[in-house]
């Protein structure tokens, strides 16, 4: 699970590219472990990774986590009043960021019991396989309220083109579609260095993220794989 603090748009994109980035050194760090005596794994895992998006429109454009993921973005309450140009553009970002790599997109505030409610529910389905029925009351694509939008539900049609004017387009130095949304996100926020507020290996005990529905979700998940262990 990736959280971002949707507060501090100019610092956003270069904080969930460190966190995109430890999530990828764990898994391989992992797979390297499990191909030793599983050499087939990998691909196994590959491929029912792309197999939970069926026959989706934009299959071939989609570069799946090998492992479900969810990118929840907090302290709504304080984004709510950004501008509603603001709020689009971020909003849209993180859709197509979402989408790209196969992921659930949800944003939420401590401040808000239903929104920490359903966020919640939805990790616990992910994590320990809780029941869950994802109803249409529980969606949202709308940019003037919080985002909830699971994995495969989302297409690149829905979400459109990167903020940026046609003519624009080809004087971007972009090889692929997510630099492109990257050059077009930091060209209206341009990115702060987090510093030493973060690393690879601290990233999900970092203070800046300990929101409560993370923190909660962490502390059930280590009780679980402390009682595996006994």
């Amino acid at each position: 699970m990736l959280v971002l603090d949707l507060s501090h748009p100019h610092e956003l994109w270069v904080t969930m590219e460190v966190l995109l980035k430890a999530a990828r050194k764990r898994i391989e760090n992992v797979m390297t472990k499990l191909l030793t005596a599983c050499p087939d794994v990998q691909e196994e895992i590959m491929t029912r990774s792309r197999e939970r998006f069926g026959d989706h429109p934009d299959l071939e454009m989609i570069d799946p986590f090998l492992l479900p993921l969810v990118i929840v973005g907090m302290k709504y309450d304080v984004f709510q009043d950004f501008d509603s140009e603001k709020r689009k553009i971020i909003g849209r970002t993180l859709r197509f960021v979402a989408h790209h790599y196969g992921a659930s997109l949800q944003f939420c505030s401590t401040k808000h019991e239903g929104l920490m409610n359903r966020t919640k529910a939805y990790v616990g389905h992910l994590v320990f396989g809780a029941p869950l029925s994802v109803t249409s009351k529980m969606l949202n694509f709308d940019h003037g309220k919080p985002l909830m939008i699971p994995f495969g539900m989302d297409s690149l049609e829905q979400i459109g083109l990167p903020p940026v004017s046609e003519g624009d387009v080809g004087n971007l130095d972009a090889a692929t579609p997510m630099d492109l949304w990257k050059l077009a996100y930091t060209s209206f926020f341009p990115q702060q260095s987090v510093g030493g507020k973060m690393s690879i290996d601290n990233t999900g005990r970092d203070t800046q993220f300990k929101e409560q529905a993370v923190d909660m979700m962490r502390e059930q998940k280590d009780k679980v794989s402390q009682f595996h262990q006994m």
